[in-house]
This record gives C-alpha cells, structure tokens and sequence, in this order.
C-alpha cells in the first residue's frame, strides 16, 4: 500500500499546490453556503415572528399538523365512505384496509407528536438571533470584532454570553464600588433604562456598597 509520502511524490510541486488551492476553495465555498444558510434561517425566523406574533413557534406547529394530518388518515378510515387511502396515496375499498393495533388506542404513542429536525432548526436560529443581539450589545460596550467569537464557532452563544456578563467584573468587596464606578459604569450605563442611567453616580455607588454588604 502507498504511504502519503509516495503517493505525494507522484506529483509535481505545481500539482500539489493545484490540489491544495483546490482543497481551500472547496472549503471556503462550503463555509459561504452555510452562512448563507443561517442568515436565511435567521431571517426566516423574524419574518415568521413579524407575520404571525400570536402563533405558536413552528416546530409545534408543525407537530400539531402532523398529528391533524394522522387523525385525518385514520377518521378517513373509519368513516362510512367505505374507502381510504394507503401508504402511497391510492384509495382502497374498505374491505381491503386492515388496521393495525385494533384494539389499542390508534393515537397511543403519538403524543407529543414533534418533528426533532423542526425544533432544532427553531432552536438553532434563536440561538443565532440572540447571538447577533449580544454582538450588537458587546459593540455598544466597545468591545472590538476580533475579541469575539467566530461565526461559526459551536460555542459562539456561550462565549458571548460570558463577554458580556465577565466585560463589568465586580468584587465582592464594598471598598472596590469606586474603582467599579470609574472603570465600568460610564459604559454600563448607556445599556440601563433612564431611570437608573439618570441617577447620580453616588447614588448608584451607595447602593451597590449597600449590596455588597448584604450578600
């Protein structure tokens, strides 16, 4: 069996350059088609969202049509049209179907009746959409795009969950409220409702020395 090494030699300097510049290609056309995947996905959520506020989210609407279209089938069957259809769609006359299960309940295992693939696209894109706020909250805060996670990182939610939350560090030490007022509160503020961002600074300090004491 030819090792790496030999079966390397088989080509020319310019044909493995070739071969590599073809492997990067590939892969940097795959990492655009699936980030243009999940900015459809995610934008597919929000239209969804803004079109229909009072549904449900999709992936239990979906269950709720499966099971709609299961009772459908079996009302179908039992109905005294005398025909149903099968598997493939064609109608059979009634003395040809044959029931499975007919003395249990036809929708026993059926509940709840969700499609996984459905909730994990749902999942996936609100984790996104959550994602693509905390990076506009971490850019109001100052922080810059190269200390942020990658798009695709598997991680990229978590991470920025604990930039933004780990961006203010406080102590639990009331003498460290004002070095925790002039190092963070100037660009904390800016993210508070007006009633806490228009309260003095010393007025903010002392209740967090207050809090502090008590926790």
């Amino acid at each position: 069996m030819l090792t790496k090494q030999q079966i390397g030699s088989l080509f020319g300097e310019e044909e493995r350059n070739a071969l590599l510049e073809s492997k990067r290609d590939v892969r940097k056309l795959a990492a655009e088609k699936e980030q243009v995947l999940r900015s459809t996905v995610n934008e597919g959520l929000r239209v969804y969202r803004a079109l229909r506020p009072d549904a449900l989210p999709f992936y239990q609407e979906d269950a709720v049509l499966s099971m709609k279209a299961k009772m459908n089938r079996l009302n179908m069957m039992e109905s005294g049209r005398g025909v149903a259809p099968n598997q493939t769609g064609a109608v059979l006359p009634r003395d040809k179907l044959q029931l499975k299960n007919e003395v249990v309940d036809p929708f026993q295992f059926q509940l709840p009746v969700v499609n996984p693939k459905a909730f994990l696209i749902a999942l996936e894109a609100a984790c996104r959409s959550l994602c693509d706020d905390l990076e506009y909250i971490a850019s109001c805060l100052g922080m810059k795009a190269e200390e942020l996670p990658a798009q695709d990182d598997p991680l990229r939610f978590q991470r920025l969950v604990e930039s933004v939350m780990f961006a203010f560090p406080l102590r639990k030490d009331p003498e460290y409220v004002d070095e925790f007022m002039f190092n963070h509160w100037p660009r904390l503020k800016q993210l508070m409702p007006p009633a806490i961002a228009e309260l003095p600074d010393t007025d903010v300090a002392d209740w967090l020395r207050g809090h502090l004491q008590r926790v």
